[in-house]
């Protein structure tokens, strides 16, 4: 009598250990199914599996690899060109952008890189032409460019430079030719050239 109410308690016991790893797996994603965002469904910003109610929190793969949880991108992601080379990659937290955040073209190059905050571009960003040179360079304040921004030929030569103010041209900008040499200058307001 007194062995098999011990052979009951293991059982239960085993069984707690069980269920207690089994849900502590489904909360952190490891039996979820290998889905891709294409395979969810988004209602207001939020993944769902199809014919469900609850967000969907687990790995997706495919053009994009990353984990949802609760139905929104979290931690580290990769987007990919149809070649399979990365397109973009950087982090999530709470469904936006955050951190640096770097973007390739088809052959892998680098073409642009900043960061976000809160799913806004800020601080340095660069962007590059396919040889490597600087496309153009400068700030993001809440999204919009601001303060001064550069501007270059393929050539790496400075192509225009001035200041941005809310996301529009705002004081004097210099325009210069590939050659060099000064081609025109002009004053903004608002984005408006006023001279």
């Amino acid at each position: 009598y007194d062995k098999t109410i011990k052979m009951r308690l293991l059982r239960l016991l085993l069984g707690l250990i069980t269920l207690c790893f089994f849900l502590i797996g489904c909360e952190s994603g490891l039996f979820s199914p290998r889905l891709s965002l294409e395979d969810l469904v988004q209602q207001e910003g939020i993944y769902y599996q199809m014919f469900s109610d609850i967000p969907f929190t687990g790995k997706v793969y495919g053009s994009s690899a990353g984990k949802l949880q609760k139905g929104v991108r979290e931690g580290n992601w990769e987007y990919f060109h149809d070649n399979g080379k990365i397109r973009g990659k950087g982090e999530y937290s709470a469904g936006l952008q955050t951190g640096g955040w770097k973007y390739f073209n088809e052959n892998g190059q680098l073409v642009k890189e900043g960061v976000y905050k809160k799913g806004k571009k800020t601080e340095n960003w660069k962007a590059y032409h396919d040889n490597g040179q600087l496309i153009s360079k400068g700030n993001f304040k809440d999204g919009f460019k601001d303060g001064p921004w550069k501007y270059y030929y393929k050539s790496g030569q400075l192509g225009q430079s001035g200041d941005y103010k809310n996301g529009k041209r705002n004081g004097d900008w210099v325009y210069i030719h590939q050659n060099g040499q000064l081609l025109s200058k002009g004053f903004y307001e608002e984005g408006k050239k006023v001279r």
